[in-house]
């Protein structure tokens, strides 16, 4: 059986104390540990962006109805990227177009349609609908369908895809509390 040996020679009421003076600076090193911990998900918090792809429209300036998304391919331009924490939405503006976005991809799975991006078959009206790209999707292209005009196992129809940049790893460095 080990035996504890403390760093205080003391008598054991001083003993008790260093003891004490041990438990609050580990104490204190977890509420460090735990406020460290909420900066950086804040951060990544104030870092997300926020994309729009318009289901069922060129994205012309006119609106014109047709069997797209716009853009059809996230990132859309060259000094973009979309990491996990950004939010996608899919729109669909026109009352007439019967729609959804539906990814395949176990990396990150949506349906998304006038009943939000849990569970939706294509659907006539308008409607928007959110989706958060998760820590899954991190190096991952991941394609998505309107199940009413596209097929992306052969690549025809209306169909999209989203580049996923892949995670930069979070790398903590250790601290003694005095």
């Amino acid at each position: 059986m080990a035996q504890r040996v403390s760093k205080c020679r003391l008598t054991p009421v001083q003993s008790a104390h260093c003891t004490g003076q041990h438990e609050n600076r580990m104490k204190k090193a977890s509420q460090l540990l735990a406020v460290g911990t909420l900066l950086i998900s804040a951060t990544a918090a104030v870092n997300a962006r926020d994309f729009l792809i318009l289901v069922g429209t060129t994205g012309a300036a006119n609106g014109t109805p047709s069997l797209t998304f716009f853009p059809d391919h996230l990132p859309n331009q060259a000094d973009e990227t979309v990491k996990p924490g950004d939010t996608i939405t899919f729109r669909n503006a026109f009352a007439t177009g019967f729609h959804n976005a539906h990814s395949l991809d176990s990396a990150f799975l949506f349906s998304c349609g006038s009943q939000g991006c849990e569970s939706s078959s294509a659907n006539s009206g308008s409607w928007s609908a959110t989706v958060t790209v998760p820590e899954s999707a991190a190096g991952h292209t991941i394609q998505y369908q309107c199940d009413a005009h596209g097929t992306v196992a052969d690549s025809s129809g209306m169909i999209g895809s989203i580049d996923v940049s892949a995670s930069t790893p979070v790398v903590l460095q250790a601290f003694e509390v005095n």
